[in-house]
């Protein structure tokens, strides 16, 4: 079957599709603590973004932009082994996108708290440009 082109932008890359970590999902179904998680699959943005938002629930800032930090770089290799190029979406309605996301959305986040203002405004570029609903998918706890 072929797909039709119309309204379709062709200058825009296609999605970039992150793999499953089911392992991840198992420790934290497990009970594992993120932090514990993060250890044992440090190549994991999931790992970290789940790391993130307990530290920043608890209060711990720093911690939570740290965290963040190390979540939104580890991301950023996985999409370029799945051919990303810098640009183009990364959409939330693809699960194992989803943690690259939170940690964007998470350093974000504490970057605000810390006074970060040029990196809350790439940050937030960035997540749009990935992808536009991703912010209300988070903060709707999706």
């Amino acid at each position: 079957m072929v797909s039709s082109l119309i309204g379709k932008n062709l200058m825009e890359p296609d999605p970039t599709l992150l793999p499953d970590e089911p392992e991840v999902h198992a420790r934290y179904d497990a009970g594992d603590l993120p932090e514990e998680i993060a250890q044992r699959f440090p190549a994991s943005s999931l790992a970290w973004a789940l790391a993130a938002e307990d530290a920043w629930d608890d209060g711990r800032t720093l911690e939570s932009y740290a965290y963040a930090r190390v979540g939104y770089h580890r991301g950023l290799d996985s999409l370029r082994g799945a051919g990303w190029k810098g640009a183009g979406p990364v959409p939330w309605e693809h699960a194992p996108n989803r943690g690259f996301l939170r940690a964007l959305y998470s350093l974000g986040r504490a970057a605000a708290a810390i006074g970060e203002t040029d990196e809350v405004d790439r940050i937030a570029k960035l997540l749009n440009d990935s992808d536009a609903t991703a912010v209300d998918q988070i903060e709707a706890g999706h």
